[in-house]
């Protein structure tokens, strides 16, 4: 097991590796977000068996997300929301590190985004996304991120319908909508099943980590578009 490492000036959290086995989490839901003075802008659009080693070894994984605090530059990969997160939902810390590092550059063209004026509203309310946002821009903390019926698409077909993302910072703004490939009708009758037995839920494992190999090893322009 590696240790953690962090340096300031550019402040970076190294992984400690994880295991992806998962009990079930449920997701609590903020009702209010608090969101920064600011006129917003609408953004032009722009254009075998998964296991941890498989993760880290897809091109998806290498890059991290860069945001400022107080000026001072954060660094986290994929592997330090997951350390945050658990084992959880490796499905929904996928994709919220996804939405990030789509998001992140189309509100800051010009360099990086300070930590604490994101704003994320989404209809999606797995744990692991809002454990993953939480991590990233401490919006859970205060009071900038909540998970809204308001978002959902149902016009979009029940596997993309609630993975909708609103991401605001100062004057900007964009809406992320998941594209097709990356959900199964599977993994969401399995997800809303109330009583799961010993081989629903190991199944439903597998499912998650399929999901998160196939979201982390895209480019994000390939798994979100921008609205």
């Amino acid at each position: 097991m590696k240790s953690t490492s962090v340096s300031f000036g550019s402040v970076s959290v190294e992984a400690v590796g994880r295991s992806l086995g998962v009990p079930r989490h449920r997701a609590t839901t903020p009702t209010k977000v608090t969101r920064p003075a600011t006129t917003s802008t609408t953004i032009d659009r722009t254009d075998t068996r998964a296991n941890s080693s498989s993760l880290a070894d897809s091109e998806g994984v290498k890059g991290k997300l860069e945001i400022l605090e107080r000026g001072r530059v954060l660094a986290f990969s994929f592997d330090d929301l997951m350390l945050y997160h658990g084992p959880g939902s490796p499905g929904g810390v996928a994709h919220a590190f996804k939405v990030l590092e789509r998001a992140l550059p189309l509100l800051e063209p010009a360099g990086r985004c300070e930590r604490r004026e994101i704003v994320i509203e989404t209809a999606f309310g797995g744990p692991g996304a809002r454990d993953a946002i939480e991590m990233a821009t401490r919006a859970v903390t205060d009071g900038r991120f909540q998970v809204t019926s308001a978002l959902e698409r149902p016009e979009l077909g029940r596997t993309r319908e609630r993975f909708v993302f609103h991401v605001a910072y100062r004057n900007r703004e964009t809406t992320l909508v998941l594209r097709e490939g990356f959900v199964t009708d599977e993994f969401l009758d399995l997800a809303r099943t109330e009583e799961r037995t010993a081989d629903q839920e190991q199944r439903l494992d597998r499912l998650k980590l399929d999901m998160a190999e196939r979201v982390i090893a895209r480019p994000p322009a390939e798994v979100y578009d921008a609205e």
